[in-house]
């Protein structure tokens, strides 16, 4: 709420120094009010969020299964995160990460993908016994059907 807050006030005085100077017209300056309350509600609403849960990555994808929601499947397109994955992980298992990122969905209302884009990755290691243990050890049944062409 804060960080809002904060927002707004800098919306505000950003505003009056633009319409004391520049902006003259009535019907301008409730544009202008408009797009500095969408931009301020468009940064609040995507907030970088801290994740953790197992990371598991295929030949083309990388795909995280939350501690906290095991049934849930996200799609990681990741670079860095890919590249620390193969240097720890042995034969294919899932390994303990903290992320740093947006979460999205995209698709319908009713189902589709869900992703996240990581911003910092914050740890990578084996998983040790008994975390996220609603994650059962085979996850390769819960990865989504992927088709070649």
């Amino acid at each position: 709420m804060l960080v809002g807050l904060t927002a707004a006030a800098f919306g505000v005085a950003f505003y009056d120094a633009v319409s004391v100077s520049s902006i003259e017209s009535p019907d301008t300056t409730m544009r202008f009010q408009r797009l500095v309350f969408l931009s301020v509600a468009l940064v609040a609403c995507h907030r970088p969020t801290e994740v953790r849960g197992l990371y598991l990555s295929a030949a083309d994808s990388g795909w995280f299964f939350p501690c906290d929601d095991a049934k849930t499947v996200v799609s990681v397109q990741d670079t860095a995160l890919f590249a620390r994955y193969q240097h720890i992980a042995t034969s294919s298992e899932p390994v303990f990460v903290r992320l740093r990122g947006i979460k999205g969905h995209e698709g319908s209302i009713y189902g589709g993908r869900r992703y996240f884009s990581v911003q910092q990755i914050l740890e990578v290691r084996p998983r040790a016994s008994g975390e996220c243990p609603a994650v059962a050890q085979p996850v390769g049944p819960l990865l989504p059907v992927t088709t070649t062409r």
